[in-house]
């Protein structure tokens, strides 16, 4: 880059100011929209939200971070990362000597999830509270570490997943 500023510190206040941007009109994001949704249905369509109803709060928001950012962005934003840093640290691990009962715990939780979400109508739960028991057995038997789970999150995927959904939604 040629003013040598590193992209973390450019794009992480990007991504903040646009996810608050988002939250100042109705459909600039799909949690906005399924409030309105909620709302419409619990009044029986007395109570509705206009486009611009969101602004008031989403205003003062983006106001105050971008305050915080300018005052004191170069100290949140790091910025003696190096670009693909947690990759690295990631790749480095050595999963050789992993006891062969947490391999087997492993697996058989994976299985039971996967059916059990594939059976989640009739077992009358969400797909995603089935995720999390499996998540919670995993933590619970020692088989992975809260730390290392919550590392071991694709955020991209996470992401793609979150923004379908709305997707999804509205073809049906």
């Amino acid at each position: 880059i040629a003013a040598d500023i590193k992209p973390c510190r450019l794009l992480i206040p990007l991504a903040i100011a646009c996810g608050l941007g988002g939250s100042m009109t109705l459909i600039g994001s799909f949690g906005n929209l399924i409030a309105r949704d909620y709302m419409l249905e619990w009044s029986n369509g007395t109570q509705t939200v206009a486009f611009f109803d969101y602004t008031p709060i989403g205003v003062p928001m983006f106001a105050a971070s971008l305050a915080i950012f300018w005052f004191w962005g170069d100290k949140l934003v790091p910025s003696d990362r190096q670009p693909g840093e947690m990759i690295t640290q990631i790749k480095e691990k050595d999963y050789s000597n992993v006891p062969q009962w947490k391999q087997i715990l492993s697996v058989a939780v994976f299985v039971v999830v996967v059916l059990m979400m594939m059976m989640a109508d009739v077992l009358g739960m969400d797909i995603e509270n089935i995720a999390v028991w499996g998540a919670i057995v995993l933590v619970v038997t020692k088989v992975v570490t809260v730390k290392s789970a919550f590392a071991s999150f694709q955020m991209r995927t996470v992401f793609v997943i979150a923004f379908m959904l709305p997707i999804g939604t509205a073809l049906t």
